[in-house]
């Protein structure tokens, strides 16, 4: 069969110039080449955005990540001593485990209670997991965290504080330890409301360290910054003694 065609002006349109025969089939095959192309490049375009992302972490982790103690450290290795260290254990390793649905719906854990317990421990055994399952995690105390951020208020150093904001916001999973250790002023409290409520929007889970409890944790923390950790994490009690003292 003849294929159909259409006859059309030039490109420039003017009056009595010359036309030429577009072939419908041709024209459909072009285009079809073009989408795959656009396609291609945006796939690329994603891709490339994501590896830069993924550098950021890294070079974070490399500043403020896990110490050397805490980076070679599994679940096996912990030996709970009492049916809550068990308890805490169970939770840990199934959250690693089902970290993906944890990310969808941006569900955190709060670990909190007495020192020398295990909580570094099974936080560590969790970033190590979810950067295993192919995820980005950073494991930070708040004040190196906050330090960080309010660095880029020296003229010295390049980006602002909220590209760091933003560099710790796009973690997977952020571990936020030692919460509580040092007062925070109003500039501080204003930098953490604007990580977790950062995290929080973009279903980002959190898990954040401390030796309080949960009412002193809630003390501690502005409303704004508890109320929002509260809905999006499963506490945790550590409530035994330390097994650093055995």
């Amino acid at each position: 069969m003849r294929p159909v065609v259409l006859r059309g002006l030039s490109s420039s349109g003017a009056a009595g110039a010359a036309g030429r025969w577009f072939c419908i089939l041709c024209a459909r095959e072009e285009y079809s080449v073009r989408v795959e192309e656009d396609e291609a490049r945006n796939r690329n375009v994603e891709q490339k955005i994501r590896e830069e992302k993924r550098c950021e972490i890294l070079q974070l982790q490399q500043k403020i990540g896990i110490g050397k103690r805490y980076m070679k450290l599994r679940f096996e290795d912990y030996c709970p001593t009492c049916p809550g260290a068990e308890k805490a254990l169970a939770i840990c390793t199934r959250y690693a485990a089902s970290f993906a649905s944890a990310l969808e719906n941006g569900d955190g854990l709060l670990l909190l209670g007495n020192p020398g317990t295990g909580k570094n421990h099974l936080s560590a055994c969790i970033c190590s997991q979810v950067v295993q399952q192919g995820y980005t995690a950073l494991h930070v105390t708040v004040a190196r965290l906050l330090g960080q951020i309010m660095s880029k208020w020296s003229k010295k150093e390049e980006g602002t504080d909220q590209d760091e904001l933003f560099k710790f916001g796009g973690a997977d999973l952020l571990v936020l330890d030692e919460v509580g250790v040092a007062p925070l002023n109003n500039h501080q409290k204003g930098y953490l409301f604007d990580l977790i409520n950062l995290r929080y929007e973009n279903l980002k889970p959190t898990i954040l360290i401390s030796n309080f409890n949960s009412n002193e944790l809630g003390k501690y923390l502005e409303n704004r910054i508890y109320d929002r950790l509260c809905q999006t994490s499963f506490v945790i009690e550590f409530t035994w003694e330390s097994h650093r003292r055995k």
